[in-house]
C-alpha cells in the first residue's frame, strides 16, 4: 500500500468495521424507517447519483448538496418552531453522524430542512428512507434579476431630475411623508441581495450594538451555499444591484434629491447573492438570510431576486412560514416578459411586484401570468390558495430608475422588477410606521391593493391574462402610497371599520323623519361597546351605543328629522355618509266659495265670496272663477303659515243658460243666466241636384226660431261667399220657427258658399263635357309583319265625361273607327293597331287632322352559306365545327344556329347569335367525343360526316437481356418490345429497373411493335432482376473481378514522406475500385482506392506523410512489406522578410512554415531579438512581429530537438531611417504562430477593425488590397487576399450554414461588400487527401438559394491549392467539395454514440459524421472510456495519465493501450506493500457476512431500479426513431422482449437485452 492510499484504507476499514457489527446505515435499529418510494427526491439530484452506483471499494470522493425536507412543524413562535423542528430533523442528523458518506452542512427551521453533503456513492433512498423526510433536492441557484437596457439618456434624465425621484413622486411618497409625519421610522427592512455599499452617504445600517465588530451592524453575508452566516464579514458589494436597491428603500438626499422611500427606515442587509463574479446565490443562501432577517425583528423583507422562471415548490414553505411569523415578503415577478414569472415572486403568499415606467405603461420585460394552481403547483403544498391566481399583485415604478451604486455615486439607467420591489418595500414601511397598530402582512396586502390604480383607458381585456380586475401587466394597479397609508390608519388604527353609510333621502321638508343607515365591522379580538354619534353639519344629533362581538359585524339605523331649513352634510363618528337638503314646506290651501244669486239675465252681475285656509307654509294662492270649468277670472291672495284670508269675485254673464261656477276645485254653486227675444237659426238647404251646371237657377230656404223669452221683428239673412246677398224681417213669438226662401243664379263654373246663422251649405257650378284632339305618336320605322300603332291623345275639359267618334286613315282611305270617352278635365290615348305586310312609306291621320309617316322595312332572315367539320379525331378529343351564317334583310335579327351529331343528346347544341342587316358570322362548335366510330353533324340545312379513332394504347411485349452475367463495370443491353394497339401514333415513359431506376422514353410508336434497347453498367456485384413497371422479365448475376497485388517496395525520406509503388492486375473483364489499406504499426494509417479497367496491370503508388518519431512496421493489403526508423527532422518554406526593406516606425513580421518530425521549440534571431515558441509535429507556421531600430538585419529560424537541432538560411531586412527626424517606440509586440499557440490569425494591415468569437471573424475593411493569414483557426484555409473596390464587412466562420445540396463547406465568407472585389484563397491539399476528396471536386462556391459553381482559376502549389476569382456584390460565399457521390467506397459514420457502415457517401444522412472506420472508432471510445475510468478510480498515478493521454491525443493508439494495461497489471500485482493488507484478512468474515446481506437484500434492490431507468430510456428512444425503418424494428423487439422478461422477473436476461439495445442506439 503507498503512503497517500492509507487514509482511504483507513476510511474504508472503520466503515467495514461499522458493518461487521450490524449497524449498517441502510437499515439501523434506532432510526425510524418509511417507504422510500413515497419521497419526492429531485430528477436533477437523482442524476447525480445514477451513475455512481454503490462501490464497497470505490475510492471516489465527490460530494453533493442535498437539501432534506421533512414535514412541516406548527408554530406561531420562532422559538416553538426551532424546537419542533429540531426534534423532526433528529433522525436525519443520526443517520449522518454513522455514515462517512454524509456530512451535516447546516440545519434551518423557517423550513423544516437540512442540509447534507453526500458521496455520490451513497445511495439516495438511504436518505430517503428516514421517517419523516417529505422530498429531497438539490441547491439550486438563485440570481439577481438583471437590469433590463432602456433607451435612456444621461441629458433625459437630468433634464426630469427634481427634488425627487420620478418613482418616488409616482407613488406618491413624499406626500406621505409630509401628510402622516413619518419617514420609516422605527420599522426594519431586511434587503437580501448583493450586498451594499455602506460608505454611500446615502446609505446607512440599523444597528442597536456599537460594541458589535461589524458596526455599523443590520449586516450577514451567506456564501459558498451552506446557508451560513459568514462571521466577520463586513458590508460590502459584490457587484452594484444591492446597493441600488438598498437605496430606492432607504435611501437619503445627498445628491439633493430624495432618491429613498422610506429614507429613515431601520435598514438591514442580507448579502445573500455574493458568489463569485456574477454575484449569484443558492437556495440555502436565501433561506439562511431569512432566518437572520426573522431572528433579527425584520417586519419586511424585500426580495429583488429569484430563479429561473418557473414554479419551485421549494420556496413555498419559507415563505408561507415567513409571512405566518408576521413578516411580509415583497418579491420581483421577474424580468422574462408575460407569460412567465419566477421564485418566490410567484408563491402565492408573497407580495409579488410588477414593472411601468415613468408614462405609467407596463414595462416589456415585466414578468406576468395567470397561474393555474393545480397544473404549475403539482407538488407543493397549496392549502388555501385559489384555483387561479394573478402574478404580479401590483406594479410599481421599474424603468430607468435613479438611486445609488458603490463608490458614492447614482445610476438612472437600472431598469426592471427589481427596481419596483424596493419601492413596494420602502411604502410598506412608510405604512407601518405611520399606524398605530403592527400591521400583518395581509392588512398591508389589503391596503396596497385596495387603493391601487390603473392608467386611464386600461382596462383588464387589455392584458394576455385576467382574472376579475387582477390582470397579468399591473396585477391589481400600481402602488399609491398615500391612499395605501391612509387606508390602513383608518381601517386598522381603530380596529373597526364603518361603511356602506347612507342617507335614504336627499332631501326633506321641515320636522319630516329621514333615516342615515350603515354597517359597522369590528376588527378586534374582543367584543366593543362603540358609541356612534350622529351630527348635522358638525352639530350633535343624536347618540346611540352597539355592541359588538370579537371580529364581527353589525348593522345600525339613526331615524330622525331637523327643525330648520338648510343644507346638512350628515356623519356618523366623522365618517361622511350623505349631503341632505332640509326645505320648507309647501303652503297647503283649502277654500270655501259661495254664489250670491242663483239666477239673472244676460248681462247682469253675479258676485261669489269665499275664505281661503293655509294649514302649511306661507305662500300665494292662485284662485280661478271657473264658469262650467272654464276661467272666467282670477285673482291672488298672500297667505302667511297656518292662517286665513277672505277674497271676492264680481262678474258679468252676457250669455244665457245654466252654468255651474266653481273657484277652483270648490263648488259655489247653479247660475241660470236667461236671454232676450233673438233669432237662431236652424236649417239651410238648397234645392240644386247632383249636377249643376252653369246658368240654371238655385233656391236657398233658411229655417230660423226665436229662443228668446218675448217675441220680436227678427232678420233672416243670407250671405253669399260670405258678402250680405238677400235680407228679409219677419215677427216670430217666443219659441216660432219660420222658412224663408231665396232664388239666384251662376253663369260661371266654381264653387259657392251660402251662409245663414252659423249654417253652411256649398254650391258647385259646373262647365259641361268635350274631347278635344290634342296629339298623335308613330313609329318612324317598322318591320313588314309588324303591328304598326298609331296612338292619338284626347282632352277633355269639361266637369263631367264625355265621349266622341274617331276616324282612322290610311294614304287617305278610312280603315277604323271608334268612340272612346274621356273622364272630366282628364286626357286619355287612344291607339289604332295594324299589321303592314308591304313594305313602303305611309300616311295615317284621324278625322283628317293630327297626320303622321311611317317606313315599313323588310324583315331580318337568315341565309347559310357555308359548314365545316374535321374528318378525323381521336377519342377522348373534341371535334371543331364551324357554320357561316348571313342576315340578307333590312334589319338586325336573333337566329338559332344549331349542331346535331348522332349519339347521345348531350352532344348537340345550338346557339342564338344576333346579326344586323347584311352582316355574316362564323359559329364554332366542340364537344369531346369519347367513343370510336362514324358520325353525322347537321346544322340548319346543310350536313358533315366524321369518324373518330381508337387512340394510341403502348403495351410492353417482352424485355430481355443480351447477357445473364457480367464483370462489375461492364455494360448489359436491356431490349424491351412494345405494341400500339391503337389507330394513331403514340409515346410512353418506361421505369426500367436493374441496378438503378431510369425513365425510358419510347418515343413516337406507330400502330403496330417497336424495339427499344438501353444499357446498363452495375458498379456492385450481386444478382439483380430487371423489372418494367415493376414487372420482373429477366435476371443478371454481376461478379467482381479478381485483383492482385505485386512487387510492393516503399521509400523513407528524412521528413516522414513514405511512397510505396505496387502493381494491381484486374484479371477479368470488368471494371473495378480496388481498395488498398496501408497499416503502421498494425494501425491502419490510410485507405487507396484505384480504379482499374478490365484486364489492366496498373502501376499504383501510396503517399504516407508521417511526422512523429519511431520505428514502424509497414503492411500493405494486411501483408508486411518492412520496416523503418525515424528520427527528428525540420525543414523550413515561406520564410518572409527576404531581402525586404521597411520604414522607420514600420511592425515588421517574421513569418514561415515548418515540416516537423517530432515537435520542436523554435527560435528566431532577429539581430540582437530572439523570440521562441513551440511547434507541433508536421506541417505549422510561426509568425513573431517586432519595430526595430533602423539599420541592415539578419535572421534565421532554428527548430530544436533534444538531441538535435535545424537551422535555416540566413535571410535579411533593412530597417530605413525615418526622414523626418521623428522616432518610434521600441516596444515589442511579438507573437507565434504554430498549430499549437494563438493567435489564429494575422494580417498585413494592422488598421483593420476585427471582432472574433469562437469560430468566426468580422473585419471592417477599408477600401484596397487586404491579406489574411489563418494560421491555427482550425481550418484547411492558409490565406485569404481580397481587392475591395469599397469599404465593407467581411465575416468567416468555420462553422457550416444550413447549406442544400451536397456541397461539404469547410470555410464559409459573407461579405457585405456591395461593390465588384477579387479574392485568392488557399485551400489545404492535405485535407483534400485526408477526406479522400479529389482535387477536381474541389472549387469556389456561391450560396443564394443553393450552392452554385463560381468556377475559379487554380493554380497547384506544394501543400495548396490556390483559388482566385472575380466576384460581385454582398453576399455568402464557400470554399469546399461538392461530395455528390465522388467515390463508390463503403464510409463509416457515428449516429446516436454508436458506429455503422454506409454502402457510400450518399447513403450517409446529412447530421451523421463520418470516421476513419468503425472499428477505429471503437478502438478509441474504448481508450478514451478507460482513461477515464482511471481518473476517477484513481488506480494510476497522474504521470501515467498523462502519458496515455498523449499517446491517445497523438494517435498513438497501441502505445496509449499498453500504458494502461501495464499500469492495471502492476495495480493487481502483489509486491513489497502486500503486508499492509494484512489488517483485512481479520476482517473477512464479518465482511463476507455483511457483503451477503448486501447482494441478498440491498444490491439487488437497487440494481433492479436502475435497470427500469435504463429500459426507460431506451424505450424512449424507439418512440423517436422512424418508424418504417429496419434499425427500428429490430431495435423495438428487442426492447419488447426486455420488457417482458423484466416483468417475469427474469433480470438478467432484461439486462442483457438492455445492453443490446443500448448498442444498437
Amino acid at each position: 500500500m503507498r503512503l497517500e492510499e492509507f487514509p482511504k484504507y483507513l476510511t474504508l476499514i472503520a466503515f467495514l468495521l461499522v458493518l461487521s457489527t450490524g449497524l449498517v446505515f441502510a437499515q439501523p435499529d434506532d432510526i425510524p424507517r418509511q417507504d422510500p418510494s413515497q419521497v419526492d427526491i429531485d430528477p436533477q439530484l437523482e442524476s447525480k447519483f445514477e451513475s455512481q452506483g454503490f462501490s464497497l471499494f470505490s475510492s471516489s470522493t465527490e460530494h453533493k448538496d442535498v437539501i432534506v425536507r421533512l414535514q412541516d412543524v406548527e408554530a406561531s413562535k420562532i422559538d416553538d418552531r426551532k424546537v419542533k423542528a429540531s426534534e423532526a430533523q433528529s433522525p436525519v442528523i443520526r443517520l449522518a453522524d454513522r455514515n462517512p458518506g454524509i456530512e451535516l452542512k447546516n440545519r434551518f427551521w423557517i423550513t423544516n430542512a437540512v442540509h447534507l453533503e453526500v458521496n455520490t456513492n451513497v445511495q439516495l433512498e438511504n436518505i430517503a428512507g428516514v421517517k419523516g423526510v417529505e422530498r429531497m433536492h438539490h441547491n439550486f441557484e438563485v440570481q439577481a434579476l438583471q437590469s433590463r437596457p432602456q433607451n435612456i439618456s444621461e441629458a433625459s434624465v437630468q433634464a426630469s431630475s427634481g427634488p425627487s425621484t420620478y418613482g418616488l413622486d409616482k407613488i406618491n411618497a413624499t406626500e406621505t411623508w409630509q401628510e402622516f409625519d413619518t419617514r420609516g421610522e422605527s420599522v426594519k427592512v431586511s434587503v437580501l441581495d448583493t450586498g451594499i455599499d455602506v460608505s454611500h452617504p446615502d446609505l446607512e445600517l440599523y444597528t442597536d450594538n456599537d460594541s458589535d465588530p461589524t458596526y455599523p451592524g443590520g449586516w450577514a453575508e451567506f456564501k459558498d451555499g451552506t446557508g451560513e452566516q459568514n462571521n466577520g464579514s463586513t458590508p460590502h458589494d459584490c457587484g452594484s444591484h444591492g446597493t441600488h436597491v438598498s437605496g430606492t428603500v432607504a435611501g437619503g438626499n445627498a445628491s439633493g434629491e430624495n432618491i429613498g422611500v422610506a429614507p429613515n427606515v431601520e435598514l438591514m442587509h442580507a448579502g445573500v447573492l455574493t458568489q463569485g463574479s456574477d454575484c449569484k446565490g443558492s437556495f440555502i443562501d436565501i433561506i439562511g438570510g431569512i432566518q437572520w432577517s426573522l431572528v433579527n425583528d425584520a417586519d419586511i423583507i424585500s426580495m429583488s431576486l429569484g430563479s429561473d422562471p418557473g414554479y419551485y415548490s421549494d420556496f413555498v414553505e419559507p415563505v408561507r412560514n415567513a409571512q405566518n411569523s408576521g413578516v411580509i415578503m415583497i418579491a420581483a415577478s421577474g424580468n422574462e416578459g408575460e407569460g412567465t414569472s419566477i421564485g418566490p415572486g410567484n408563491v402565492y403568499e408573497s407580495f409579488s411586484v410588477g414593472a411601468v415606467d415613468e408614462n405609467n405603461n407596463d414595462a416589456y420585460f415585466s414578468s406576468g401570468e395567470k397561474i393555474d394552481t393545480s397544473s404549475d403547483w403539482a407538488n407543493a403544498n397549496t392549502t388555501g390558495w385559489p384555483d387561479q391566481y394573478i402574478v404580479p399583485d401590483l406594479a410599481a415604478p421599474g424603468v430607468g430608475v435613479k438611486s445609488s451604486v458603490p463608490g458614492g455615486g447614482y445610476d438612472s439607467t437600472f431598469s426592471g422588477t427589481s427596481m419596483a420591489t424596493p419601492h413596494v418595500s420602502g411604502a410598506a414601511a412608510l405604512m407601518q410606521s405611520a399606524t398605530e397598530d403592527d400591521l400583518g402582512p395581509k392588512q398591508i396586502k389589503e391596503a396596497f391593493l385596495e387603493t391601487a390604480w390603473k392608467p386611464n383607458g386600461w382596462d383588464e381585456s387589455n392584458a394576455p391574462e385576467s382574472i376579475g380586475q387582477n390582470d397579468s401587466r399591473y396585477g391589481k394597479g400600481i402602488i399609491d402610497a398615500y391612499a395605501a397609508t391612509e387606508y390602513a390608519i383608518r381601517r386598522f388604527d381603530k380596529g373597526y371599520l364603518i361603511q356602506n353609510l347612507s342617507v335614504n333621502e336627499t332631501k326633506v321638508n321641515l320636522t319630516d323623519e329621514f333615516t342615515v343607515s350603515g354597517d359597522i365591522i369590528n376588527y378586534k379580538s374582543q367584543s366593543q361597546n362603540l358609541s356612534l354619534e350622529l351630527r348635522f353639519n358638525s352639530s350633535q344629533a343624536d347618540t346611540q351605543t352597539v355592541n359588538l362581538g370579537p371580529e364581527s359585524s353589525l348593522g345600525f339605523k339613526f331615524v330622525t328629522n331637523i327643525s330648520d331649513k338648510g343644507l346638512y352634510n350628515v356623519t356618523v363618528n366623522n365618517e361622511f355618509s350623505g349631503t341632505l337638503a332640509v326645505l320648507m314646506p309647501p303652503p297647503d290651501f283649502s277654500i270655501s266659495a259661495n254664489l250670491s244669486d242663483s239666477e239673472i239675465v244676460e248681462n247682469d252681475s253675479a258676485v261669489v265670496n269665499g275664505t281661503v285656509d293655509n294649514s302649511g307654509g306661507t305662500g300665494k294662492a292662485d284662485l280661478r272663477l271657473l264658469r262650467n270649468g272654464t276661467e272666467i277670472n282670477s285673482t291672488s291672495v298672500d297667505i302667511g303659515f297656518e292662517s286665513s284670508k277672505a277674497y271676492s269675485f264680481n262678474n258679468t254673464f252676457d250669455s244665457p243658460g245654466f252654468y255651474e261656477i266653481k273657484v277652483n276645485d270648490t263648488d259655489a254653486g247653479g247660475l241660470e243666466v236667461l236671454n232676450d227675444a233673438k233669432l237662431n237659426v236652424t236649417g239651410l238647404s238648397l234645392n240644386n241636384s247632383d249636377n249643376f251646371f252653369e246658368n240654371e237657377t238655385v233656391e236657398a230656404s233658411v229655417t230660423g226660431q226665436n229662443v228668446g223669452g218675448r217675441p220680436g221683428n227678427l232678420s233672416f239673412e243670407l250671405f253669399l261667399d260670405g258678402s250680405t246677398y238677400k235680407s228679409e224681417t219677419k215677427e216670430l213669438d217666443s219659441g216660432e220657427t219660420r222658412t224663408v226662401r231665396f232664388t239666384n243664379s251662376h253663369t260661371n263654373r266654381g264653387n259657392y258658399t251660402y251662409s245663414s246663422g252659423g249654417l253652411n251649405e256649398t254650391l258647385e257650378v259646373l262647365q259641361p263635357g268635350s274631347i278635344e284632339l290634342v296629339g298623335s305618336s308613330l313609329e318612324d320605322e317598322m318591320v313588314e309583319g309588324e303591328s304598326l300603332n298609331y296612338s292619338v291623345t284626347l282632352e277633355n275639359p269639361g266637369d263631367v265625361q264625355a265621349s266622341s267618334v274617331l276616324e282612322f286613315r290610311r294614304n287617305g282611305t278610312s280603315y277604323e273607327t271608334s268612340n272612346p270617352t274621356v273622364n272630366a278635365q282628364s286626357k286619355a290615348s287612344e291607339d289604332s293597331l295594324q299589321k303592314i305586310h308591304t313594305p313602303g312609306l305611309y300616311e295615317i291621320s284621324v278625322n283628317n287632322s293630327l297626320s303622321e309617316t311611317v317606313n315599313v322595312l323588310e324583315a331580318a332572315e337568315l341565309n347559310q352559306t357555308g359548314l365545316s367539320v374535321e374528318e378525323e379525331i381521336k377519342e377522348g378529343e373534341s371535334i371543331l365545327a364551324n357554320s357561316s351564317v348571313t342576315n340578307i334583310g333590312e334589319v338586325s335579327g336573333n337566329f338559332p344556329v344549331p349542331f346535331n351529331v348522332t349519339g347521345p343528346e348531350e352532344y348537340n347544341y345550338s346557339e342564338t347569335v344576333i346579326l344586323n342587316a347584311s352582316n355574316s358570322k362564323n359559329v364554332s362548335y366542340s364537344r369531346k367525343i369519347d367513343s370510336p366510330g362514324n358520325y353525322s353533324l347537321k346544322s340548319l340545312n346543310r350536313s358533315r360526316n366524321f369518324t373518330v379513332l381508337n387512340d394510341a394504347d403502348v403495351r410492353i411485349n417482352s424485355s430481355t437481356l443480351n447477357e445473364s452475367a457480367i464483370f462489375t463495370g461492364k455494360g448489359v443491353e436491356a431490349s424491351t418490345t412494345v405494341d400500339n394497339i391503337g389507330d394513331v401514333n403514340g409515346s410512353d415513359a418506361l421505369n426500367i429497373s436493374l441496378n438503378e431506376d431510369r425513365i425510358v422514353p419510347t418515343g413516337n410508336v406507330e400502330p403496330g411493335i417497336k424495339n427499344l434497347t438501353d444499357t446498363f453498367r452495375p458498379r456492385n456485384a450481386g444478382d439483380y432482376n430487371l423489372t418494367v413497371n415493376g414487372t420482373n422479365y429477366d435476371s443478371l448475376t454481376v461478379q467482381r473481378p479478381e485483383v492482385n497485388l505485386s512487387l510492393p517496395e516503399f521509400n523513407v525520406s528524412e521528413s516522414g514522406l513514405i511512397v510505396i509503388n505496387f502493381s494491381l492486375n484486374n484479371t477479368d473483364p470488368g471494371f473495378v475500385n480496388e481498395t488498398v489499406p496501408l497499416n503502421l504499426n498494425g494501425t491502419n494509417q490510410k485507405n487507396s482506392t484505384f480504379n482499374l479497367r478490365p484486364d489492366e496491370n496498373l502501376n499504383a503508388s501510396i503517399t504516407v506523410d508521417l511526422n512523429e518519431t519511431g520505428f514502424y512496421e509497414l503492411e500493405l493489403n494486411n501483408s508486411e512489406i518492412g520496416n523503418f526508423s525515424l528520427d527528428n527532422f525540420s525543414e523550413f518554406s515561406g520564410l518572409s522578410p527576404d531581402s525586404d526593406s521597411f520604414e522607420e516606425g514600420d511592425n515588421v513580421i517574421l513569418s514561415g512554415d515548418i515540416n516537423s518530425v517530432g515537435s520542436p521549440n523554435i527560435t528566431v534571431e532577429a539581430g540582437e531579438k530572439e523570440f521562441e515558441t513551440n511547434a507541433s509535429s508536421g506541417l505549422s507556421n510561426f509568425s513573431f512581429s517586432s519595430v526595430f531600430d533602423p539599420g541592415s538585419y539578419d535572421w534565421s529560424v532554428i527548430a530544436s530537438f533534444n538531441n538535435s537541432s535545424f537551422q535555416s538560411d540566413s535571410l535579411s531586412f533593412e530597417i530605413q531611417e525615418d526622414s523626418t527626424g521623428g522616432s518610434s517606440d521600441d516596444e515589442e509586440s511579438s507573437g507565434s504562430q504554430t498549430t499549437s499557440a494563438p493567435p489564429s490569425y494575422s494580417f498585413e494591415k494592422p488598421e483593420l477593425e476585427v471582432e472574433e468569437s469562437d469560430d468566426s471573424i468580422r473585419i471592417d475593411a477599408p477600401e484596397g488590397d487586404h491579406s489574411i493569414r489563418f494560421n491555427d483557426s482550425g481550418l484547411p484555409i492558409r490565406s485569404l487576399n481580397f481587392e475591395a473596390s469599397e469599404a465593407g464587412t467581411v465575416n468567416f466562420s468555420s462553422t457550416d450554414l444550413d447549406h442544400s445540396g451536397s456541397m461539404e463547406s469547410v470555410f464559409d465568407m459573407e461579405t457585405g461588400l456591395e461593390g465588384p472585389f477579387t479574392a485568392e484563397i488557399e485551400l489545404s491539399r492535405k485535407w483534400l487527401e485526408e477526406n479522400r476528396f479529389n482535387e477536381s471536386q474541389a472549387s469556389f462556391f456561391r450560396y443564394e438559394e443553393a450552392w452554385e459553381d463560381k468556377k475559379p482559376q487554380s493554380e497547384q502549389e506544394q501543400n495548396y491549392t490556390v483559388y482566385s476569382i472575380q466576384l460581385e456584390g454582398a453576399s455568402t460565399f464557400g470554399v469546399g467539395v461538392d461530395q455528390a457521390c465522388y467515390s463508390m467506397e463503403e464510409v463509416d459514420a457515428v449516429v446516436n454514440g454508436s458506429c455503422r457502415s454506409y454502402e457510400d457517401i450518399c447513403a450517409l444522412p446529412e447530421d451523421m459524421e463520418p470516421v476513419q472506420s468503425c472499428p477505429v472508432f471503437e478502438r478509441e471510445q474504448g481508450i478514451e472510456r478507460e482513461i477515464e475510468e482511471v481518473k476517477e478510480d484513481g488506480s494510476m498515478d497522474q504521470r501515467e495519465i498523462d502519458q496515455a493521454e498523449e499517446a491517445f491525443r497523438t494517435g498513438e493508439l497501441d502505445r496509449a493501450e499498453r500504458i494502461l494495461e501495464e499500469s492495471q497489471s502492476n495495480s493487481r500485482r502483489p509486491g513489497k506493500e502486500s503486508g499492509s493488507f494484512n489488517i483485512f484478512y481479520i476482517l473477512i468474515p464479518s465482511v463476507l457476512i455483511m457483503l451477503f446481506g448486501l447482494v441478498d437484500v440491498i444490491i439487488p434492490y437497487y440494481e433492479r431500479k436502475r435497470l427500469v431507468y435504463r429500459l426507460t430510456d431506451v424505450t424512449e428512444e424507439v418512440k423517436h426513431r422512424d418508424g418504417n425503418s429496419e434499425s427500428f424494428q429490430e431495435l423495438s423487439n428487442i426492447v419488447e422482449r426486455a420488457d417482458e422478461a423484466f416483468f417475469r422477473g427474469n433480470y438478467r436476461e432484461a439486462e442483457k437485452l438492455v445492453s443490446d439495445a443500448e448498442k444498437m442506439m
